[in-house]
Formats: C-alpha cells, structure tokens, sequence
C-alpha cells in the first residue's frame, strides 16, 4: 500500500582497517545510518541512537619484523614467526605477497614459549628456540612438544653464550649461530665467529656483491643444499652458495 512517502534507504556500512609503519592493525566497527526523506516535508530523519548496536571491536596488532624462519622440507612451505603468530606461506615465491594463512603460534605448538628467538627443521622434527632453550616438536602440525632441552644438551656440545636470532644446519656438525650482526660458527666443537658486514675471508656469507648483504639478521632457514634465506626485519635476503652472491628480493608483507 503506498504510503505517500518515498522508501527509505540505507547508507552501507564502513569497515574501516588501519595501518601504520611496521605495525598491523586490522579494526573492524560496523556502524549504520538511516536517513528518510519524506515528499511531502522536507525532513531528514536519523535513527535514534538507542536503536543502534555496535559490535565488539576485534583488533590483531604485531609488529611486521620477521623473529624466526622455518622452510619445511616435506612440502615447501615457508613459516615466519611475528611474536604470537606465524604467517604460512606455501611457497618462498609468495613472501612478498599477502598469499599466506596466519596462525596462533599456541595453536599450533600448544606448549611453545609466547615468542621464539629461531627455530629449523631437519626433515624429521622441528626446533624452536628461546633463551638458549630448545623445543622439539615431531611434526609441522598441532603438537605438544616431545622434548625441551638446552642449546647445549641438544647439539651435544658447548654453544655460543648470546641471544640467537637465527640458527642455520650446514650440515652434520656444521652449525650457523646469528646474532644480530655476528655469526658463530660450530664445527666439530671448534667455534669461530665473524661479523656478516665484514667481506673478509673468514666470513663464509663472503660474496662479490657484499653491498647486498643485510647489516644484522632476525631469522634465517636453509631452504635447499646452496640457497639461505636470511631476513632483516621484513627485508629478504638469498645468500646462494654455489656463486657466493647476495640478493635483496624484497619485503614481507604482514596484511591478509
């Protein structure tokens, strides 16, 4: 039955989502004007504000800095740590993109410390590492860990005293130790060390193009027998062994 009036309509509701440098912050606040417009009187109407439900807000907010780095060997999945969560990416071709899953880092290893320090993978298990701590985990899926040990109980010798940003296995008895802007190196529990932004000839990431390199590292993973992805930030980083050469190939981005 016409009423005289013209139909009401509704103005969409905005999602606003903000972002700010090195930051993610995803906000969500519906929020719904009505407005009716009458031929016969030039009134506009808004709706009553007792008439108006506002839901929760739900805000996930990290810092976009890569804290650890795990290439799966199983199915060539890339996993970055970003405090309390980790971004899957099912390739190391989609790091720049947003083509990844994000995970509640307890959700899937349900007894992990709320941040990790590094973490690898050997093809059968996988470690995280917190403050000279190492836990082991059986698998890449949701598990409790099968083991926790010290740094040095789980290598069998005595490691680097420092806070470890990355942890890289060369090989049997060849072990990579970040830390900042310093590489130790284990070799049959002889220790070394070398400043990664020194091109001398002790520094194994030596390359012909040093001025690529990164000038510190947050985590880093071996992803094949010659390729290390080394990250600074959300800055990535390939170091290939077979030509000794650097490559920045761009940044991570943290925005589903």
């Amino acid at each position: 039955m016409s009423t005289g009036k013209s139909d009401m309509f509704d103005k969409c509701n905005t999602i606003p989502e903000t972002t700010h440098e090195g930051i993610v912050s995803i906000e969500t606040t519906p929020q719904t004007i009505v407005k009716s417009y009458f031929s016969s009187y030039e009134t506009t109407q808004e709706t009553s504000p007792k008439a108006t439900t506002v839901s929760p807000t739900t805000t996930i907010s990290y810092t976009c800095s890569v804290d650890a780095a795990i290439y799966s060997i199983s199915n060539g999945e890339m996993w970055l740590f970003f405090d309390k969560y980790i971004q899957i990416y099912s390739s190391v071709n989609d790091l720049t993109t947003s083509n990844f899953r994000r995970e509640h880092l307890t959700y899937i290893f349900t007894d992990a410390p709320s941040k990790v320090d590094a973490g690898y993978s050997d093809g059968t298990n996988t470690m995280l590492v917190k403050d000279q701590m190492i836990y082991t985990y059986s698998t890449l899926t949701q598990s409790s860990s099968i083991s926790t040990v010290s740094l040095d109980s789980h290598f069998g010798q005595t490691m680097p005293q420092t806070d470890i940003d990355a942890i890289i296995v060369n090989g049997v008895g060849d072990i990579f130790i970040f830390s900042g802007d310093t590489v130790y190196r284990v070799q049959s529990s002889s220790l070394s060390s070398f400043p990664i932004d020194n091109n001398g000839n002790t520094n194994y990431y030596k390359a012909s193009n040093h001025a690529l390199r990164p000038t510190t590292v947050t985590a880093g993973t071996k992803v094949d027998s010659t390729t290390h992805y080394i990250f600074n930030g959300n800055q990535i980083y390939v170091f290939t062994e077979d030509n000794k050469s650097w490559a920045n190939i761009g940044s991570i981005s943290c925005n589903l």
